[in-house]
This record gives structure tokens, sequence and C-alpha cells, in this order.
């Protein structure tokens, strides 16, 4: 019986856990952070999943991208603010300036050696989007959609003053993302609320299956 009821309380327990991480929060050991960032030529909020280690690679991932104001007519489409806004958060200057500040203090310096900090980027296949009502106007928020398929970039920096110098980058390998709709195949929300289809995004390093 103990052992029964024990095994109820691990599966709610994973249940819960499951249900904070689908509903926007942040995996386990990871933090928090929102920048804004400007994409194109409009603002939006990136509401970003990090960590920082000493030893092994930090890491972060978009967790939501929102649009700050809906009469800015962006010039790009959205799967190339998706990709810019991964290119944003790759860069020494937003690792150091936004995320692991203090623990990346001991970085070797760029002196021709071939030690280096590790840190990777980990990219979504599969998006969608959501019309939100914020209080005063509708914005659009692009969200990876729960059954998705995951890119790593795997980047080394070393520091030479004043920042940082990205070495090299290495990926994990092609997936094939349980997403198939094109951007221009989807249908755009216009109700809050509801998510859209799940649409692929191409740019993903790693390539394609």
């Amino acid at each position: 019986m103990k052992k029964i009821i024990f095994s109820l309380i691990i599966t709610f327990t994973l249940l819960i856990l499951s249900n904070v991480e689908s509903n926007g929060q942040c995996a386990s050991g990871y933090s928090s952070k929102t920048i804004t960032l400007t994409l194109g030529n409009c603002d939006y909020v990136i509401d970003v999943c990090y960590k920082c280690e000493v030893t092994n690679p930090g890491s972060v991932y978009i967790r939501q991208i929102t649009e700050v104001d809906s009469s800015c007519n962006n010039a790009l489409p959205i799967d190339q603010i998706i990709a810019q806004a991964y290119a944003e958060i790759s860069t020494g200057a937003f690792i150091y300036s936004n995320l692991c500040i203090d623990s990346w203090y001991d970085a070797p310096p760029c002196n021709g050696g071939t030690a280096y900090k590790e840190f990777e980027i980990i990219f979504n296949y599969c998006w969608q989007i959501r019309l939100r009502d914020n209080g005063y106007q509708h914005v659009f928020e692009f969200i990876p959609c729960e059954d998705n398929a995951t890119c790593i970039e795997t980047l080394r920096y070393c520091f030479a003053n004043p920042g940082y110098t990205k070495l090299t980058s290495s990926y994990s390998s092609a997936q094939s993302p349980p997403c198939e709709l094109q951007l221009n195949e989807i249908t755009l929300p216009t109700i809050s609320n509801p998510l859209s289809e799940c649409f692929i995004l191409n740019s993903v390093p790693c390539g394609i299956e």
C-alpha cells in the first residue's frame, strides 16, 4: 500500500513539473531573464532561460518572444525575427553583459592558446504564434511548440579586453522535427489566446533531416 501511495505521489509531482514547464517556466536548474531587444526595426521582449557553469558548459534557450508595440510594422517576417533573436543571444557581449556576468571573469585570455569557455545555445525547430491582450493592446507572442526538436550550438569563447571573442562553434546532429508547415502556411490568430499551428524554423543551424 505504501509503495502504491509513494508511486502516486511521484506521478503527481512529475505531472506538476511537466505542467510548470509547458506553461512557460524554466526547466529545473535554469534561471529566467527578460531582455528587450530591437529585432529588425521593432522592439521585442525576449524571455530566456539560462544557466551558468564554471566547469561545464552554460546554456540558454528562448522561452518566448513578445512584440512591444503592435503598431510597429517590422520589415522582417516572423521567422527572421526569431532567427535574429537567436543571433543576438549568441554573442559574447550578450552572454557576458546579461547572463553569466560573475562566472565569466575567469575565462582564459585570447593569447593564441587552446583554452576557452563553453556555452550552449539551444534552438527549437518548431514555433507557434499567440495573440494576447496585454491590457492596452493586442500583441503577438512567438512560442516554441510543446512537441519539438532541439539543436544545440556549442560556442567556445576566450576573453580579449574589453569583451569576448568567439573562437569556434560546433553543432549537434540534424533533426527531423515534428512540424512540417512553413510560416506562410499557418493562419495567424485573430482572437486572444488560441495558439496557431506549429511552423518550422528553417534557419536552425544544425540542419533538417
